[in-house]
């Protein structure tokens, strides 16, 4: 199973489309945490928020690991540039969305210890990480989809 998971797959499925649910969940619903949290609903939004985005880093990693793992298997020269090009842009695009998701986490916990309510920075953030990461899934969605990157069984 461990020389499996090296591989990227478990129980011979792929791991990377298995996790990237995770982080997209948790972003989105710290982002509407904290909008409806503005709306006057109370400061339990923004403290759920701060622990769904906190939550969605650490699972934004773990499928990274994975996602990297389908990465190396591309053969640009054999899979096709477009395919590489798209698996770049993917990649390049969630990494954008982790640090700016990591560095909204930062400011926020940083500075009372706790998640309250978002300044304009911090929200600017969240919003154009939420935007970002959902380019990304779309490419990703074509790698798969389309192009059947990591879900080809190998021989």
């Amino acid at each position: 199973m461990l020389r499996d998971l090296l591989k990227g797959r478990l129980f011979g499925h792929p791991v990377h489309p298995m996790l990237v649910h995770f982080p997209t969940v948790l972003f989105i619903t710290g982002v509407l945490f904290d909008l409806v949290g503005l709306s006057g609903a109370g400061g339990w939004f923004h403290s759920a928020s701060g622990a769904c985005i906190g939550l969605g880093l650490g699972a934004g990693v773990v499928a990274a690991l994975f996602g990297f793992i389908d990465y190396l298997k591309i053969d640009e020269e054999k899979d096709n540039k477009i395919v590489f090009n798209k698996a770049s842009w993917h990649a390049v695009i969630q990494f954008t969305v982790m640090i700016l998701f990591g560095i909204q986490f930062i400011l926020r916990y940083k500075q009372a210890a706790y998640f309250g309510e978002p300044n304009g920075i911090e929200l600017l953030l969240s919003v154009l990480g939420l935007l970002l990461m959902l380019a990304g899934n779309y490419l990703g969605g074509e790698l798969v989809f389309k192009h059947g990157v990591g879900v080809h069984r190998e021989k």
